[in-house]
């Protein structure tokens, strides 16, 4: 038996959606204090669907065999970036995220499938629901959320822009290993929809 696989599903997204939202991420990172967020690294840019967190190896060919099990039946999803979000909210934000649009009934439905096909592995437990959206970046220090609101950060101008669109036609099953530099991603799997 080896070390513990950290492992999600994810969407991944085309290279020019990446490109622009890193983009993104630098005309907000001109409009708060330097150092005040976090920004998600491009490699990081992606849909989580389900994090599993750590996975025994032996239990991953399992989880492998679930999880397209539970993507065979979804047709190809046609998704969109668009708007800027903040969770808890826009007043004290914690997370910087872009919004999902799009086939979001089909995207809820996958998301429980892979829920209730996968729910047997790894030792993290969601409580939260299913909120589609993409983090960008985090605000660690609570002097700098009481302070980054949409108004004092301008995110008028974007607020509400379409970033860019794209279909999907496979959830990843993607390693996670941390590191100081950062996380390092590796796609174990690739899940495919339905054709046709």
């Amino acid at each position: 038996m080896g070390h513990a696989l950290r492992l999600f599903a994810a969407l991944t997204l085309p290279e020019a959606l990446v490109d622009r939202l890193i983009s993104v991420q630098r005309i907000l990172d001109d409009r708060w204090p330097a150092r005040s967020v976090r920004w998600v690294r491009r490699e990081q840019l992606h849909l989580t669907l389900r994090f599993y967190g750590n996975v025994p190896p032996e239990q991953a060919p399992a989880l492998t065999e679930a999880l397209r099990a539970a993507c065979a039946e979804t047709r190809p999803l046609s998704l969109a970036l668009a708007g800027l979000g903040a969770f808890p909210n826009p007043r004290r934000p914690r997370v910087l995220w872009a919004g999902v649009t799009g086939d979001l009934e089909s995207l809820e439905r996958l998301e429980q499938r892979i829920q209730s096909a996968t729910a047997a592995f790894g030792d993290h437990r969601e409580t939260r629901p299913f909120q589609p959206h993409l983090t960008l970046g985090r605000i660690a220090d609570d002097r700098e959320r009481q302070t980054a609101s949409p108004a004092n950060a301008r995110w008028d101008r974007i607020e509400n822009d379409l970033f860019g669109s794209w279909t999907a036609a496979a959830v990843h099953l993607i390693r996670s290993e941390l590191n100081p530099a950062g996380a390092r991603y590796t796609t174990l799997t690739v899940a495919p929809f339905l054709r046709g």
